[in-house]
């Protein structure tokens, strides 16, 4: 048995040797920087509302586990994979503590990149223009994927926590063996499937473009 030490950086990850934390830096480099900052900001929120903190890494925690093949199925990425570089989806969640799941989808929808930015930037407090950029940096950004790697993105929000702008991925050669699923919301929540999210008058859902 070899006694693991962690990254002193991220303090999420786990290693045996030291060459093996070498060896595997490339590939860590982007998620202990993202990590790091993390742990900052919960460590800012514990001094002044330790609930708060809770709150904000129990979202980081539930969005770490999600799965995204549901929103391939909203997507439609079987019909067409290059939908998941022109629509993207949107989901609101509620804080749900005492459940298994910490956050809960109530309301969710497809919508084109193109339109959806205006509400992104109001949401995610951004200049004009940051949105574009922000959704633009997403899907270039190609972490020991490959080339046959699918990048699409989900918005995500709720209420006393940090909106994120998820990349998510799908190998091509999952998607060609997953078959479509017109119901896909029972999928993420059989008991209550969330609702369609209408946002404002002008955004419509996209999901049958």
């Amino acid at each position: 048995m070899v006694k693991l030490f962690v990254c002193s950086s991220c303090k999420k990850i786990y290693y045996c040797s030291r060459a093996c934390q070498k060896k595997n830096w490339n590939h860590h480099k982007h998620i202990c920087a993202e990590q790091k900052a993390l742990n900052q900001i919960f460590d800012g929120l514990s001094l002044l509302s330790p609930l708060a903190a809770q709150r904000q890494k129990h979202w980081f925690e539930w969005r770490q586990c999600i799965d995204e093949r549901p929103y391939v199925n909203a997507l439609r990425l079987h019909k067409d994979c290059g939908q998941a570089r022109t629509h993207l989806i949107i989901e609101e969640s509620v804080y749900t503590p005492d459940a298994d799941r910490r956050f809960t989808v109530v309301r969710c929808g497809v919508f084109r990149i193109h339109e959806a930015l205006t509400e992104i930037e109001r949401i995610m407090r951004l200049k004009p223009g940051g949105g574009a950029e922000a959704c633009s940096h997403s899907l270039k950004r190609q972490p020991q994927d490959g080339p046959q790697s699918i990048a699409f993105i989900v918005f995500r929000f709720s209420e006393g926590v940090a909106p994120w702008l998820d990349r998510r991925t799908i190998d091509a050669e999952d998607l060609e063996q997953m078959p479509y699923n017109p119901k896909w919301r029972q999928d993420i929540n059989k008991d209550h499937p969330p609702a369609k999210l209408i946002l404002s008058e002008d955004l419509k859902d996209a999901e049958f473009d």
